[in-house]
């Protein structure tokens, strides 16, 4: 009944997410000369905004665990961390100069897998994947820790040439917010 009361009155929304920009500054893949390994290296930067729409809640982020990912064949391209931060109502924030890097070794199906995506002259499809657990606040109540992952997808990469960073177009990028229960071993 509670939770109906407050429903009706405050109408509380989700909290939205936008990326902005993404600039690649290294997107290279490196075969041996035997073709028995492969090595990825990649340098991302990247602009990510939130946006609270509601004017009597706030959230309390915890430290996001970034991944970025092929849209379609769910290569990890590189990850990075967002830090911990507060979004009161109405509020929006803005991160600037968000690193996500890797460098490892790929197995010979993956490389299969990547390579057509980089020599492809349109750009490689991109994901960006973002973890947290998140508390909500309303006056004196608060809610426990809850899961979540904000997805960004419909991002267009390029691998840069030469020293200058190319901009991946993320004009067509749609981020949207999923709660992520655990129960046990699963996550839903």
């Amino acid at each position: 009944i509670t939770g109906t009361v407050l429903y009706v009155l405050y109408r509380p929304h989700r909290p939205s997410f936008t990326l902005a920009s993404l600039r690649i500054h290294r997107l290279k893949l490196k075969t041996a000369a035997d073709s028995s390994s492969s090595h990825l290296s990649t340098l991302f930067n990247l602009t990510l905004s939130s946006k609270n729409p509601n004017s009597h809640l706030s959230f309390s982020y915890d430290p996001f665990v970034i991944s970025c990912v092929t849209s379609n064949g769910d290569v990890l391209i590189g990850n990075g961390t967002l830090p911990a931060f507060v979004s009161d109502g109405k509020d929006e924030s803005t991160f600037r100069g968000v690193t996500v890097a890797s460098s490892s070794d790929l197995d010979a199906e993956t490389v299969n897998n990547l390579r057509p995506e980089l020599k492809k002259g349109n750009g490689v499809s991109l994901k960006v994947e973002m973890d947290t657990k998140v508390t909500a606040k309303m006056g004196g109540l608060k809610s426990k820790k809850v899961g979540i992952r904000v997805t960004c997808d419909g991002i267009k990469g390029v691998v840069p040439k030469g020293k200058s960073p190319a901009a991946a177009n993320v004009s067509g990028a749609k981020c949207k917010v999923d709660l992520r229960i655990k129960i046990w071993k699963w996550t839903f």
